[in-house]
């Protein structure tokens, strides 16, 4: 695997071995990627399922938000997924780590000290979530006047007038916008840290904070096609999450090893 260069940075973050943050190049992007599919077709019978499950509980809860009135939280709901998918893609992480040339592997997942810190990173992850459900909703309240529409007919008509619809869009994607950023920096290495070495969650947040403004570009390009990815995927009912999921996934995991330097 070739190296553009590195940049020590995890002594002063307490990791139990010597880290490094590489500089990558968008090479390495198209290599973590090709990985990210051999691992796919490697444990298709096993990822597809579980993605077909959390799809299927990705619907439930949009129709349940539909029959509760939410109608306007139907959108931010599904953008939401992305918020949470790195929680969501560790069982994905330790297959691609357990599916690498070193024998006699041990499942880290079956550590209670790796299990409490991976929930506290998924705890966090719901925070946010929840705190952008909340945040789409006040954007929502606001640019409608507190008109809240009970019906999609409703719904559409509101969506037609120009000047609520352009406020839905300038400061709903804004700041949503914001809140993936902010996901992204820190889970982009975060999860993967807490899977294979022995850091704590807020070490291995502030590691893949680094990570990721190290290579700014490059990890900006990967950011927008996993959303890109993502957005298309979810049109079809989310249907298109079912491959793209796990792919990203597995991705993600050979990212992280070629950004993430160790002895």
């Amino acid at each position: 695997m070739k190296q553009s260069g590195t940049a020590a940075v995890g002594l002063d973050l307490g990791v139990d071995d010597p880290v490094a943050i590489r500089i990558i190049s968008q090479n390495d992007l198209r290599e973590a990627f090709a990985s990210g599919v051999e691992d796919f077709k490697k444990h298709f019978f096993i990822t597809v399922p579980l993605s077909a499950f959390l799809v299927a509980v990705g619907l439930y809860m949009c129709h349940a938000t539909l029959m509760m009135g939410h109608l306007q939280l139907v959108i931010p709901l599904m953008t939401g997924f992305a918020l949470i998918a790195p929680a969501l893609a560790i069982v994905l992480y330790e297959l691609s780590r357990r599916s690498e040339p070193a024998a006699g592997i041990p499942c880290r997942m079956a550590s209670s000290t790796v299990i409490w810190r991976i929930a506290a990173l998924s705890a966090m992850l719901l925070s946010i979530f929840m705190l952008w459900l909340l945040v789409a909703n006040t954007v929502y309240y606001w640019a409608v006047d507190g008109q809240v529409a009970l019906t999609s007919g409703a719904l559409l008509t509101q969506l037609s007038d120009l000047e609520t619809l352009a406020k839905l869009l300038l400061v709903g994607c804004s700041v949503g916008f914001l809140f993936a950023v902010l996901v992204f920096c820190i889970t982009v290495v975060s999860f993967q840290m807490v899977l294979e070495h022995d850091v704590t969650a807020p070490v291995a947040l502030g590691l893949s904070f680094k990570a990721a403004t190290h290579n700014p570009r490059v990890m900006a390009y990967w950011a927008a096609f996993i959303a890109l990815t993502l957005a298309v995927a979810s049109l079809p009912l989310l249907l298109g999450l079912v491959f793209a999921f796990p792919i990203l996934g597995h991705s993600s995991w050979h990212l992280y090893r070629r950004v993430i330097a160790t002895p």
